[in-house]
């Protein structure tokens, strides 16, 4: 010890006690001062740079640490942590300020004042989808957590931390993946304290959180009291115009669309705690909504647009697995949806090819799980709108002012929800659907309305399969449903009534009409399903109006209404024939139609292989089915008038419905005017048909595909008239065939059979029919009976009267041929005439145009002689005579109505008398209608005389209209 050191301590053991306390005090204290003040800083500065750099495998740097140990705090100032590659900060402070207080060396628990955390920034990325540039400090952590716990139950550190600030702090995270930087910048965070001390744990906490999320502000406050037992915890956050699609790329599927615009608005309230049982609540309330929704397919096309969707969370237990919902409403949604040309819907297909692993559960540890149910106290939707767009056959189905209302929606087993949804389709039929819907099972009872629906809005589907165009009609539905599932799959019944009102179809080509109706009804439907059971009360057809044509190439309007798709042909090449011996089975089925009733129906039908065209049309068709369905036959009757002069009338059994088929029919026709069929014959039989009727008695029987049958037709008064030259007719001597039929009166009665096989796809009842008849006439001209001149005994040919020349008066020869005849008729009171007058293109019209060019003259004279006093004279009366020609036939030229040449002053020009008689005959020209008014009048003349003079019945003498030149 040096001199000085001794006299040092001998000064110091002359010290009282109190000063040698003193001094030791003085000196631990500013050795305390030198420690605290710059050795500890310095040693920290120094050293744990290097320790943290080995630890994290980064660079790590401190520019100053500060430390005052009379008032116990702590400053760090600028502390960077680099990133692996060293070449940017991957933690980064600007300062960090703790304030202890002198209570934790009594409470021996740090007992922080103030806990400031100033430019605290975070920069990380992630390098591929499982990889970040932090993953070895990860790696490593788990490493370190594996350690030994010991059984016996460790005592909680105590600490109390209070007035915590983290302010102007921010954390940057690059996804390489996907080239997005996400930003949280200006984050501050205050919370009061932070203790588990025994005296604070009691003391709420309430911390507040503030920052902007990659540019949208976000705020947050809190109340929590975590280190009592209960764990009370509440959060209030509220959040802003969140661009959802900014982070849909981290979910880890494939959404399988096109999310563009989604923003996000809530203010939520979560809570957790637990009570004396360690039960844990987690409640969440507040608001959800999403906005400004738009949603497209993969390739672009809209699918999904919102914009509002608002969620109400109720306060309850979210651990229980039954979150609850105040309310789910949605604002004008639009829908769309897709079905593609190859027949598939464009449904996004959640999933996609990214996979997601799953990790099975392991069969040893089976969990008893609480069975999931959300329930929503009310779920609206309000002026919703969808479109169904059909890219198969370019057409769309739109609905409008949608509108959807539930009651009480839950997954839970036998709840059931009221449900509400009404919409307006294609801009007509509105739809209104009210009734009860289970999820849990699904089952449901429903009441559907559909009124006003315009089918032609339906035309594009039309046009897929029809060459038909729909120009009105409007749908009606109500019905009412009741289904439910079970583990055998849908099973309920359903009911309700139908209608399809004015409606008009036309032929889409030409225009012409094709269908129409007033009203098409089907009420009192009722039906079972899997069972396919369906009871019809009645389907009433009001206002039938149909139009059937066959045009020159004998293509009927009906048949070229089908399309050709070409299903057909892949539907028979993918039949399978039966197995010899083997009946065709239908499904099994239960069917039955109380009553189908068609009033006031009307068909027209036109055929245009004929010449001329022919033209018919049923009226006042009315008919009934009774009792139609798959085990018993139906009772059916059809009444109509043909042509509004033939009664029909149908009646029979059928049982279309029935995989067997049987039944019974019988028609009646009764007086068809034959002459209306003169297209038919002349085409067939090369003749026209003057005149008759025909009455058809028809009855057929049909039992499992056999038919059998009688066809007894009575022609009453038939009579054929001129040949037509047809390449399709017939020969057979059919005058003398009908002849030889007729009795006495004039009737033809035959009765031909018909037996054959529905399954014989050459077998058609008229074709048996004409068959026998042909047989018939072939058999009757082969027979040797007497013509109707031999009746009276006279070769005079009576089917016709000769007359003069332009003239409709009776020759005495001719009348004497009229006796004959009028003789014939009077002695059989059941033979009819009928009488054609006839005019000679050729005689008649020259005669007929000589007398009108010597009128021409008569008429002058006339005139003269009348001027002159002459009174009492007609043309008949006057004479022309040769001296006389020259100065008439002047007269005549000149009054005659046709452009005449004149002279110098206006005046007709006189011509010489050949001239002047050419030019008058070239103006009286003779016409069909002077030579039909001469057949007219020489049937008039023969009536005349067959009726007025020898008093003929008038019934018995008929005109016909075949009157006029050169027609006969």
């Amino acid at each position: 010890m040096s001199e000085k050191n001794k006299s040092l301590w001998a000064h110091y053991k002359k010290c009282s006690f109190w000063q040698r306390g003193l001094i030791v005090g003085t000196f631990l204290f500013a050795a305390y001062c030198v420690i605290g003040f710059l050795a500890v800083p310095y040693l920290i500065t120094l050293i744990l740079p290097g320790k943290l750099s080995a630890a994290l495998n980064r660079q790590v740097f401190i520019e100053k640490v500060s430390i005052n140990p009379l008032l116990l705090s702590v400053e760090v100032n600028e502390l960077e942590i680099r990133n692996l590659q060293g070449d940017d900060t991957f933690i980064g402070l600007h300062s960090l300020f703790l304030d202890f207080q002198i209570s934790s060396l009594f409470k021996f628990a740090p007992v922080v004042k103030t806990c400031q955390l100033s430019g605290f920034e975070v920069r990380g990325s992630r390098i591929t989808d499982s990889t970040y540039d932090f993953s070895d400090l990860l790696e490593s952590g788990k490493d370190q957590g594996k350690e030994d716990v010991s059984s016996e139950e460790k005592k909680p550190f105590l600490f109390s931390v209070n007035n915590i600030e983290i302010s102007d702090s921010a954390v940057y995270f690059y996804d390489a993946p996907y080239d997005t930087l996400h930003e949280i910048e200006e984050i501050n965070l205050s919370i009061p304290f932070i203790s588990n001390l025994p005296s604070e744990v009691q003391i709420d906490v309430e911390p507040s959180f503030s920052a902007f999320i990659n540019g949208k502000f976000f705020a947050s406050t809190g109340q929590t009291r975590p280190f009592v037992g209960s764990k009370e915890t509440a959060l209030q956050v509220e959040l802003h115009d969140i661009a959802l699609p900014y982070y849909l790329a981290y979910v880890p599927v494939d959404l399988g669309m096109d999310i563009r615009k989604a923003f996000l608005d809530c203010r939520l309230v979560l809570s957790y705690s637990q009570d004396s049982t360690q039960e844990k609540i987690f409640g969440l309330e507040g608001e959800i909504a999403l906005r400004d929704i738009e949603i497209a397919l993969q390739d672009g096309s809209p699918l999904f647009s919102l914009p509002r969707l608002t969620l109400q969370i109720a306060p309850d237990n979210l651990l229980d697995g039954k979150p609850h919902l105040k309310s789910v409403e949605l604002d004008s949604p639009v829908i769309s949806l897709y079905k593609t040309k190859d027949g598939t819907l464009a449904i996004p297909v959640v999933g996609g090819s990214n996979e997601v692993a799953v990790e099975e559960p392991q069969p040893e540890q089976a969990v008893e799980h609480t069975p999931f149910d959300i329930r929503i106290d009310a779920t609206r939707v309000r002026n919703g709108s969808f479109r169904f767009i059909d890219q198969a056959v370019d057409a769309s189905i739109t609905g409008d002012q949608l509108s959807l209302f539930i009651k009480d929606f839950s997954l839970s087993e036998k709840n059931q929800s009221d449900l509400t949804v009404g919409a307006r389709i294609n801009s007509s039929g509105l739809l209104e659907v009210s009734g009860e819907l289970g999820i849990n099972p699904i089952r449901g009872s429903f009441t559907l309305n559909f009124a006003g629906f315009e089918v032609g809005s339906l035309q594009q589907y039309v046009d897929q399969y029809l060459q038909l165009l729909i120009t009105d009609g409007k749908f009606n539905l109500m019905a009412q449903a009741d289904l439910a599932m079970d583990e055998n799959g849908v099973n309920g019944h359903f009911s309700g009534s139908s209608s399809l009102e004015n409606f008009v179809a036309v032929e889409s080509g030409s225009g012409n009409p094709f269908c129409s109706w007033k009203k098409l009804k089907v009420e009192e439907v009722q039906g079972a399903f899997p069972e396919a059971s369906v009871q019809v009360g009645q389907i009433l057809l009001d206002g039938l109006a149909t139009h059937i044509a066959i045009d020159q190439n004998g293509s009927v309007n009906v048949q070229k209404m089908v399309k050709d798709t070409g299903e057909k042909e892949e539907l028979d090449h993918a039949e399978e024939p039966l197995v010899e011996g083997q009946k065709e089975v239908g499904p099994a089925r239960d069917i039955s139609i109380g009553k189908i009733m068609v009033k006031k129906g009307e068909i027209s039908f036109t055929d245009n292989r004929m010449t001329p065209d022919y033209h018919s049309k049923l009226h006042e068709l009315n008919a009934s089915v009774t009792g139609l369905s798959t085990s018993v036959p139906a009772d059916f009757t059809l009444k109509g008038k043909l042509d509004n002069t033939t009664e029909l009338d149908i009646s029979g059994t059928l049982q279309p419905l029935a995989i067997t088929k049987s039944g019974a029919v019988q028609v009646k026709l009764d007086g068809i005017e034959l002459s209306q069929l003169t297209p038919y014959s002349g085409k067939y039989i090369g003749r026209r048909i003057r005149k008759g009727k025909l009455s058809v008695n028809m009855d057929y029987t049909v039992d499992d595909q056999e038919i059998a049958g009688k066809n007894i037709l009575f022609f009453d008064q038939l009579a054929l008239g001129d040949s037509v030259d047809s390449q399709d007719a017939v020969s057979l001597p059919l005058d003398l065939a009908v002849a030889l039929m007729q009795n006495r009166k004039g009737e033809i009665n035959l009765n031909v059979p018909v037996q054959g096989s529905l399954s014989d796809p050459d077998f058609s009842i008229g074709g048996i029919v004409v068959r026998v008849i042909m047989n018939m006439i072939v058999k009757a001209a082969t027979s040797p009976f007497a013509l109707i001149g031999a009746l009276i005994g006279s070769d005079e040919q009576l089917d016709h009267i000769v007359f003069e020349p332009g003239s409709a008066i009776l020759d005495p020869s001719e009348a004497d041929k009229l006796e004959k005849l009028a003789t014939v008729l009077y002695d059989r009171p059941g033979l009819k005439i009928s009488l054609a007058g006839y005019a000679d293109p050729d005689f008649d019209s020259k005669a007929i145009h000589e007398t009108l060019f010597w009128q021409q003259l008569k008429v002058r004279k006339l005139e003269e002689m009348v001027k002159k006093g002459t009174r009492g004279l007609s043309l008949d009366d006057i004479t022309i005579s040769a001296e006389e020609y020259e100065k008439y036939l002047w007269e005549a030229y000149k009054t005659a109505p046709f452009e005449k040449e004149k002279n110098f002053i206006g005046m007709v020009k006189k011509i010489l008398p050949a001239d002047q008689e050419k030019m008058l005959r070239a103006f009286l020209e003779v016409g069909d209608e002077q030579l039909t008014l001469l057949a007219s009048q020489r049937a008039a003349a023969v009536s005349y005389f067959l009726v007025e003079k020898k008093q003929i019945e008038p019934e018995r003498v008929f005109l016909t209209e075949e009157q006029g030149g050169g027609r006969g």
